[in-house]
């Protein structure tokens, strides 16, 4: 931030606008510096990782412009960019329409500002507001005066011939945005430079070899990875977290949604809040994109679904590691197997990457087997083990019965021939029992 020390003043060209919050300005006789940055390379071949630096033709400038690609989507062979000297978002680019950047290395032309002085009025900025700055700006010659460096923002006040006082004063007597307490006549210092927040990650270093389990990718250019024990310490404190969040953590303030802020983000899938920090915010939507440090991956997300990340839960290292193989490697088809969520390998660090910028490059040591997934029906017993002395027959359960009356065994006797039996028999009387000798 050499070029625009604190109180300095200069005439830009404002280039893009989101918000009062984020808009995007350059230097003023740059034209021709533009047009050679912004000249193709060679087609781009292979596969393209967020943070590839290309040049593409872009319909909102109507010509060329150096991009940075910051999310692809394989299946539809698109992706985003950010063009880098306008401040603007192209979005579902056509890979195949990418070019190398021979310049990828000189510096961006446009700088991000944030207007001093100027708040939304409610939680958001309206429509109403974005376009009123818009209009006010127009297409005359614009002035910032540098009142303060935030990250890599220029906190400003902007001056053009349109308006009798500054752009922030003008809009606020209008009724579209808000003073609030920092207008310059009330505080003679400058904005106040919030603390930045940031997560800590796993120190890494060529040669650290890491026990690991997938968390998600598509490719093996581009997959995430967390190591076992900080798997296992996230998955034990996630239910905690989110109790946290939902209960007491504030909706996420609108001055709050830009890149790199940590955040606590609602997920429909697992219908609980995950950390995450923003990457990218989508306007004029307001739709952020933010990376999950923990869960791994990127995905656009609903503002209402943004909360303000809890200090304490700042501190814990994030889990999520942003990984990829050598191009030889990734390919191999017995490999492949190793994106399935929950698999299990040994890995070695390469190279170092950026973080979301660019992947680790790592190698696969051993892949852990899995063992055999099996169900069971029917849990049955175990008999206990006895030995058998004799075999004898076995009866059918018998009928219980109760005995009313004793009978006093029959004389047995044999019957010599067979005679007519009457319906109705003698009735005779039995004088004296005799034995019957076999």
């Amino acid at each position: 931030m050499r070029e625009f020390p604190v109180t300095s003043e200069h005439y830009v060209q404002v280039t893009h606008i989101n918000h009062p919050h984020s808009f995007f300005v350059r230097l003023p006789g740059q034209e021709e510096l533009l047009a050679a940055l912004s000249a193709p390379g060679e087609p781009l071949e292979g596969e393209v990782q967020p943070g590839a630096q290309v040049v593409v033709y872009s319909p909102q400038a109507n010509t060329t412009v150096r991009g940075k690609v910051y999310l692809v989507d394989t299946e539809k062979e698109t992706c985003d960019i950010y063009a880098r000297d306008y401040g603007f978002t192209e979005n579902n680019v056509p890979i195949k329409s990418l070019y190398k950047s021979p310049q990828a290395t000189t510096p961006s032309l446009a700088k991000m500002c944030q207007l001093a002085h100027c708040q939304p009025i409610g939680d958001y900025w309206s429509d109403k507001s974005i376009e009123a700055m818009k209009y006010y700006l127009g297409k005359e010659r614009t002035k910032i005066v540098v009142q303060a460096h935030w990250r890599d923002i220029l906190l400003v006040d902007l001056y053009n011939n349109m308006c009798p006082d500054d752009v922030a004063t003008m809009m606020a007597l209008t009724g579209y945005t808000t003073l609030g307490a920092l207008h310059r006549t009330l505080f003679v210092q400058p904005f106040p430079i919030p603390n930045m927040r940031c997560f800590k990650f796993r120190e890494l270093e060529p040669g650290t070899k890491l026990h690991v389990r997938t968390l998600t990718g598509r490719t093996l250019r581009s997959f995430y990875v967390a190591e076992v024990s900080d798997y296992d310490k996230y998955v034990e404190e996630h239910e905690k977290f989110h109790s946290a969040v939902l209960t007491a953590a504030a909706a996420l303030p609108a001055a709050d949604m830009q890149k790199g802020e940590p955040v606590s983000v609602y997920t429909n899938d697992q219908s609980k809040y995950e950390r995450a920090v923003i990457t990218q915010v989508n306007y004029p939507v307001g739709r952020p994109f933010v990376w999950f440090v923990d869960a791994g991956g990127q995905a656009e997300a609903r503002r209402e679904d943004l909360k303000v990340l809890p200090d304490t839960w700042l501190e814990r290292p994030a889990a999520a590691l942003y990984c990829a193989l050598p191009r030889d490697k990734a390919k191999d088809p017995a490999l492949q197997e190793l994106l399935q969520p929950g698999r299990q390998f040994h890995i070695t660090i390469k190279s170092l990457g950026k973080l979301l910028e660019e992947p680790n490059i790592v190698s696969i040591d051993e892949v852990v087997e899995e063992p055999n997934i099996v169900s069971i029906d029917e849990v049955v017993e175990e008999p206990n083990i006895v030995s058998i002395d004799e075999v004898v027959e076995v009866l059918e359960e018998p009928n219980i019965v109760s005995i009313d009356e004793v009978v006093e065994e029959p004389n047995i006797v044999s019957i010599d021939e067979v005679v007519e039996v009457l319906e109705e028999p003698n009735i005779v009387s039995i004088d004296e029992a005799v034995e019957v000798k076999p």
